[in-house]
């Protein structure tokens, strides 16, 4: 939190990846995946947030984020049928 904080998404996401790969409740995927994402990463913050919801399979934060990134304009990611169907998910 302190590397984010300090605006170094770098040294953020290598702490991440470098630390312990799951913990019980709340998998390192999530904010990993979210820092993807700032960085302008999505492909790699769409398969941490996967990653995430592999474990919690109904967490709202990976769910929403996931749909989120499927609804950018990225070519190949699927776009609104994806984000649609993330929405749903998140839904029940």
């Amino acid at each position: 939190m302190a590397a984010y904080k300090a605006g170094d998404l770098d040294k953020a996401i290598e702490l991440l990846e470098t630390g312990p790969a799951w913990t019980a409740r709340l998998p390192l995927a999530l904010p990993l995946g979210l820092l993807y994402g700032k960085r302008g990463q999505v492909y790699d913050a769409i398969e941490q947030l996967e990653r995430a919801l592999e474990i919690q399979s109904k967490h709202f934060a990976s769910i929403k984020n996931l749909a989120i990134l499927y609804h950018r304009p990225v070519s190949g990611t699927g776009g609104r049928r994806l984000a649609a169907r993330a929405y749903s998910r998140a839904g029940r």
